[in-house]
């Protein structure tokens, strides 16, 4: 069977999207983090039903605006959606316990993260 390629896409503010631009990433959607819930959502909601998309990265400050579509389908694995901190750090206080946690959800396996 031929692997598929699959997208990326990446929301968030200009700082937090410009290091995806850096390394060569095309889908980008620069958003104002108090004022575009909306177009946030839409967004989301289109990439979910795109067999094309397989990857969702969001900056950790959008998912409260989007954490209903996203329990939704967490249980899909395609597409992936990961939240990532943003330039100005994380609202995650432990962050080895959030990603394991991710994993469980998403994978359905448990995963343990050790710093080095």
């Amino acid at each position: 069977m031929k692997p598929v390629e699959k997208q990326i896409i990446v929301i968030g503010d200009r700082d937090f999207t410009n290091i995806f631009k850096i390394v060569g990433l095309k889908n980008i959607y620069v958003v104002e983090v108090d004022k575009d819930k909306s177009i946030v959502r839409g967004i989301v909601s289109k990439a979910i039903s795109d067999e094309s998309i397989g990857l969702i990265v969001l900056m950790e400050d959008l998912e409260e605006y989007v954490k209903d579509i996203v329990d939704r389908v967490k249980f899909k694995l395609k597409p992936l959606i990961v939240f990532l901190p943003g330039i100005k750090g994380s609202r995650i206080h432990d962050v080895s316990e959030y990603y394991t946690r991710i994993f469980k959800r998403t994978l359905g396996i448990s995963v343990t993260l050790r710093g080095a």
